[in-house]
């Protein structure tokens, strides 16, 4: 599959065609033919947006993913329009992948739904050598958050996230108790396509199915340039770091 059809296939996934600065950076200097593990891939559209930028550069990489959703790697196996592999495994789950070393490791809007966070720095570790790179990106939340969800009294961005950072320093700490020092650090407007809101909305109130919603997504030609535009959601930021394991004293 061509690299249209895969974004075609895909869209409108929010991450297929947005590599943040933080690890465009990275990404730059990275050898030629890195090895790079994305945790928590999905479908794989990060890791799109990853090699589509990688191609442009005149780059390649080995790439690797892991999901724990069966149905989301399997249509990457099908789909992926890059050379890659992909596997079916839980982030925080002991798995053979981890026992081979990369030059960076990708954690994009995952930490957050992740409650085993001992099991997922203990995989990421064992993957990590001395001059590995870890990005992670999550979300920070201001206390005048706003969103179409409510947990415990409070809006959430996600139902499914076990946590949503109220400060860097919080997210820092993540990492610096699970063995990495911060490199360095990005804080960028978290924004979603306008037409996100009201397909939450409707699927909520069970209005019509999902694939009706994906279908509008995949063959509207109207509706498709509509949800190129993004509208910020209140209250919230993506936060973007790079990582390495803390070095061992002899």
């Amino acid at each position: 599959m061509t690299e249209k059809k895969y974004y075609k296939k895909l869209c409108p996934l929010p991450y297929t065609d947005f590599v943040p600065g933080l690890l465009k950076k990275t990404l730059l200097n990275l050898p030629n033919k890195a090895k790079i593990l994305e945790i928590g891939c999905g479908e794989g559209a990060f890791l799109f947006a990853v090699a589509s930028f990688l191609k442009k550069e005149n780059k390649t990489a080995q790439l690797v993913g892991v999901d724990i959703a069966k149905d989301k790697i399997a249509q990457a196996k099908k789909y992926f329009p890059y050379k890659a592999d992909f596997y079916l495994s839980d982030a925080a789950f002991p798995h053979s992948i981890y026992k081979r070393k990369y030059d960076l490791i990708i954690s994009y809007h995952v930490i957050e739904h992740i409650k085993n966070l001992e099991g997922l720095f203990q995989n990421i570790k064992r993957a990590s050598s001395k001059t590995t790179i870890l990005f992670a990106t999550s979300i920070l939340k201001s206390p005048h958050a706003v969103w179409i969800y409510r947990r415990n009294g409070e809006f959430v961005l996600d139902p499914t996230h076990y946590v949503e950072y109220k400060n860097k320093n919080d997210y820092f700490n993540v990492f610096k108790k699970n063995g990495f020092e911060i490199i360095e650090h990005s804080i960028t407007p978290f924004s979603l396509p306008i037409t996100m809101l009201g397909e939450k909305i409707i699927f909520m109130l069970k209005l019509v199915n999902e694939k009706k919603i994906r279908d509008l997504q995949t063959k509207n030609r109207a509706y498709q340039s509509i949800q190129k535009i993004r509208i910020p959601i209140p209250g919230y930021k993506m936060i973007h770091i790079t990582a390495k394991k803390y070095a061992k004293i002899s």
